[in-house]
C-alpha cells in the first residue's frame, strides 16, 4: 500500500517540476540568443573547447562531453563553422575523425556570453 501512495505523490510532483525545468529551459535559451547570439547548444561547445588547450577537441569526444550523438554534434559543428566560431581540422592519427577547434571569433562569443550566463544561472539556482 505504501507504494502505490508513494506513486502517487510522485505522479503528483512530476507534471510540475517537468513545467518548471522547461521554463528554466526556455529562459536560458531565450537570454542566450537575445544576449550573445548562440543557442545553448553552441554555447556549451564553446564552453567545453574553452576548457581544453588549444581550444580543440576531437569531434567524438565533444560529442561526449556536451551530452549528445556525434551526427548532432557535428551538425552542430557544421552550423558554427559557418558563423566562423570554429574550424574543422583533421585527425592525423589514423586518419578517421576531426578536430573541433575555436576561433578568435569563437573565443570572443564565449568570453563575451559566459559572464552573463553565469549571472543568469545564479539567478536561477536562488530561486530554486
Amino acid at each position: 500500500m505504501a507504494d502505490s501512495g508513494r506513486a502517487e505523490r510522485l505522479t503528483q510532483l512530476d507534471p510540475a517540476s517537468t513545467r518548471a525545468q522547461e521554463r528554466l529551459g526556455d529562459r536560458v535559451s531565450r537570454h542566450l540568443q537575445s544576449d550573445s547570439h548562440l543557442s545553448v547548444a553552441a554555447y556549451a561547445v564553446l564552453v567545453h573547447l574553452a576548457d581544453t588547450p588549444g581550444g580543440r577537441m576531437l569531434s567524438a569526444d565533444l560529442a561526449a562531453s556536451v551530452g549528445r550523438e556525434k551526427s548532432r554534434t557535428s551538425h552542430q559543428l557544421s552550423r558554427m563553422v559557418k558563423r566562423g566560431l570554429v574550424v574543422r581540422e583533421g585527425c592525423p592519427e589514423g586518419g578517421r575523425g576531426a578536430f573541433g577547434v575555436t576561433t578568435p571569433e569563437g573565443r570572443e562569443m564565449i568570453e563575451a556570453a559566459a559572464p552573463a550566463m553565469s549571472k543568469l544561472c545564479a539567478v536561477c539556482s536562488s530561486t530554486l
